[in-house]
C-alpha cells in the first residue's frame, strides 16, 4: 500500500460508475509512464529486476499500450465486482450496452439525411416493383381477355399454306421491311430458257407483324422462331423451331377461321392439276419425326399411263374410288376403314407411275415411306402414320428391302427355314413395329396404304394376310398391244395422221419381244427418236438385257432411298 499512487483528478468512466487509479500498483503505473516518455528503468523497489529496452520506440508503444489497456480493464473489473452485489451479467450490460445505445443514437442524429434519403429511395424503388407487378397482371389478363393468339408449328399443313398465301401478298412482297428471298419455284422449270429472274420474297422470321382484315377484324400475322429444347442422352440441346403467330382482337376466331379458309383456297388454286408429295423425315427422337413436302407435280392423267397389270388399272382404280366413298358402310359394320394393296413385278412395270396417276385422279396427296430409314423406330413409323391425314396414299416401295438380312445362310427363307420377320433392320425398326402401324390398335383409318416390291416371294405372310393386305395386283411386261399404245402416246400430237401413227405402232410392236420387256424399257429406247417417229418404228427393238438403256430412276427422291440398302433393287 505504500506503494500506491494517488493521481488527482483522474477519472475513467465504464457505464455511469468513476473509476480512480489509486488502487492500481505503482509499479506498473510509473513503469508506463516513465516508458511513454522515453525512460528505460522503474525504479521501485519491486520492479528493479524488470527492464524495458527501448530500441525503437513505434513499436515499443503500442505494445506497452495494450498492456496497459489488459491490466487497467482487469483493475476495473475487479473494482467493480467488489463494489457492487449486482451479478456479473447485469454489470456487463450497464458497462456495455448503454454507451453502446448512446453511440448510436449519436451516430444516427448525425448521419440523418443520409438515412432518410436511402429509406425514401427504398420505398420508391418498392413502390416501382409493386408497380410493375400489378401492371404486368393486368397486361396479362387484358390480353387474355381482348386479345386471341393462334400459334401453327412448322410441320403443320397450315403453316406451309399460310405461308404461301403471305408471298403472295402486298403486305410482304412489296411493302415488307424485313423479308426472305429466294428463287421462285416456278422458276427452275424455265430457268434454262428465260432471260428474267422470277424470285419470292417470304416473311423473316424475326417476329415482324403484318397486318391484314379479314372478316370484319384486323389480324396480325408474324413469323418468329420459338426456342425449346430437344432431349438428349446427355444433355438438353436448344433448338429454334419456326412458328406463325395470329393475333386477332376479341375471344371469337371467326376471322382467324376467314384466314384459314383463304390459304386453302389460295393453296387449292395453287395445286389445280398438280399433287402433293410428301417424304418421311424420321428422327432419333420418335417425336420429332415429320413429312417434309415436295414440289408439287403435275398431275399424270391416266390415260398416259400404260400398265400391264392383273387385274387392270381401271379396276384398281374403281376399287380405291369406292372405298374412299364408303366410310358410312364401314362405321356401320365395324370393318376397320382402311384399304391397302400390294403391288408386285419386275423393275419398271408402272407400278409407281399409276400409284401418281391414280393420287391425281383422287385429288389424294401422296405420303411416301422408306422403311429401310436408319433412324426409323417403331414409335417414330407410327407417328408418321398418324400424322398422315385422312383419305391420302400411304407409299411404301421396295417393302422387300426394309428387313435385308435374313439370319443364317442364304437360300433359308425360300426353304422355310426364316422369313422376313427373322431380317436385320439397319436402324431401330422391327417387324412388329410395322405390322402394328399397318393395322394394329393404334393404326389409322382412312388412308389407302400401298406397298410395292419386285419379290413378293421374299415377304413374310403376316405382313401380306388379309386385312393388311385387301387387293393384289401383278404387274407385268408390256404385251405388243400394251407397246403400241406406248408408241401412240409418245408421239400424240406429231405430223401425222391417225391411221399413219397406228401403223408405225404396230410395226414398232411387232419387232418387240411380247411380255418380255418392261414398259420403262420401251420408254427409254422411244425416248432416242423422241422427235422422229418413222426412225423410231425402223430401229432395232430392245431386248431385255439390253445396257445401252439408261439407268432407271425412281419417281420420288427419297432421302436414304430402300433400293440403297443391300438386297433392294432399283424400281421405276
Amino acid at each position: 500500500s505504500s506503494n500506491r499512487i494517488e493521481v488527482a483528478e483522474t477519472r475513467m468512466r465504464i457505464g455511469q460508475a468513476p473509476i480512480s487509479t489509486q488502487h492500481m500498483p505503482g509499479c506498473w503505473y510509473g513503469a508506463l509512464q516513465r516508458c511513454c516518455h522515453g525512460g528505460v528503468t522503474c525504479g521501485t523497489s519491486r520492479s528493479r529486476s524488470v527492464s524495458f529496452v527501448c530500441g525503437n520506440r513505434g513499436l515499443l508503444k503500442p505494445l506497452l499500450g495494450s498492456v496497459f489497456a489488459a491490466v487497467l480493464g482487469v483493475t476495473i473489473a475487479d473494482q467493480q465486482l467488489s463494489e457492487s452485489s449486482d451479478p456479473p451479467i447485469e454489470l456487463l450490460k450497464g458497462a456495455w450496452f448503454a454507451p453502446l445505445l448512446e453511440v448510436v443514437k449519436r451516430e444516427a442524429i448525425g448521419q440523418q439525411p443520409f438515412l432518410v434519403t436511402s429509406a425514401l429511395v427504398c420505398l420508391a424503388s418498392s413502390t416501382v416493383a409493386v408497380i410493375t407487378y400489378v401492371a404486368l397482371l393486368a397486361f396479362g389478363w387484358a390480353r387474355m381477355c381482348l386479345y386471341t393468339v393462334v400459334e401453327i408449328r412448322q410441320h403443320e399443313q397450315l403453316y406451309q399454306w399460310l405461308l404461301d398465301w403471305l408471298a403472295a401478298q402486298r403486305e410482304v412482297h412489296e411493302r415488307g421491311s424485313r423479308v426472305f428471298a429466294e428463287v421462285h419455284p416456278e422458276f427452275h422449270k424455265i430457268g434454262q430458257v428465260s432471260k428474267i429472274l422470277r424470285v419470292r420474297f417470304l416473311p423473316a422470321d424475326d417476329g415482324t407483324l403484318y397486318s391484314f382484315r379479314m372478316g370484319g377484324s384486323f389480324v396480325w400475322v408474324s413469323h418468329y422462331l420459338s426456342d425449346r429444347h430437344m432431349m438428349s442422352k446427355r444433355c438438353a440441346i436448344p433448338l429454334s423451331e419456326p412458328r406463325l403467330r395470329i393475333t386477332v382482337l376479341g375471344r371469337s376466331k371467326k376471322a382467324v377461321n376467314a384466314l384459314f379458309q383463304v390459304a386453302f383456297d389460295h393453296n387449292k388454286s395453287k395445286l389445280s392439276g398438280n399433287t402433293e408429295v410428301f417424304v418421311a423425315q424420321p428422327h432419333e427422337h420418335a417425336e420429332h419425326s415429320h413429312w417434309r413436302r415436295l414440289e408439287p407435280r403435275r398431275t399424270r392423267p391416266l390415260n398416259t399411263v400404260v400398265a400391264s397389270s392383273d387385274p387392270g388399272p381401271e379396276f384398281l382404280l374403281e376399287d380405291m374410288k369406292a372405298f374412299l366413298g364408303r366410310e358410312d358402310w364401314y362405321a356401320q359394320r365395324g370393318v376397320p376403314y382402311r384399304r391397302g394393296y400390294l403391288f408386285h413385278g419386275p423393275p419398271g412395270c408402272g407400278k409407281t407411275s399409276f400409284v401418281t396417276a391414280a393420287a391425281g385422279r383422287l385429288s389424294c396427296p401422296i405420303y411416301v415411306l422408306n422403311l429401310a430409314d436408319p433412324y426409323l423406330s417403331d414409335l417414330g413409323l407410327l407417328k408418321l402414320v398418324t400424322d398422315a391425314p385422312p383419305r391420302s396414299i400411304l407409299l411404301a416401295e421396295d417393302i422387300d428391302a426394309a428387313f435385308h438380312k435374313v439370319l443364317g445362310k442364304a437360300g433359308q427363307a425360300a426353304n422355310g427355314g426364316h422369313t422376313q420377320r427373322d431380317g436385320a433392320h439397319m436402324g431401330q425398326l422391327t417387324f412388329s413395329g410395322v405390322l402394328n402401324a399397318l393395322d394394329g390398335v393404334a393404326g389409322q383409318e382412312g388412308k389407302i396404304i400401298v406397298m410395292t416390291t419386285n419379290h413378293p416371294e421374299k415377304l413374310d405372310p403376316a405382313l401380306v394376310r388379309p386385312g393388311r393386305v385387301d387387293l393384289r395386283a401383278r404387274f407385268h411386261c408390256a404385251t405388243r398391244p400394251a407397246i403400241e399404245e406406248i408408241f401412240c402416246n409418245f408421239y400424240k400430237g406429231a405430223a401425222l395422221e391417225g391411221s399413219e401413227l397406228r401403223q408405225l405402232a404396230a410395226t414398232f410392236a411387232t419387232t418387240c419381244t411380247s411380255d418380255a420387256l418392261p414398259i420403262a424399257a420401251v420408254q427409254g429406247r422411244l425416248m432416242q427418236f423422241i422427235d422422229d417417229p418413222l426412225a423410231a418404228s425402223r430401229s432395232s427393238p430392245p431386248s431385255p438385257e439390253d445396257t445401252s438403256i439408261a439407268p432407271l430412276t425412281r419417281q420420288f427422291v427419297v432421302p436414304r432411298g430402300a433400293a440403297a440398302v443391300a438386297g433392294g433393287e432399283e424400281e421405276e
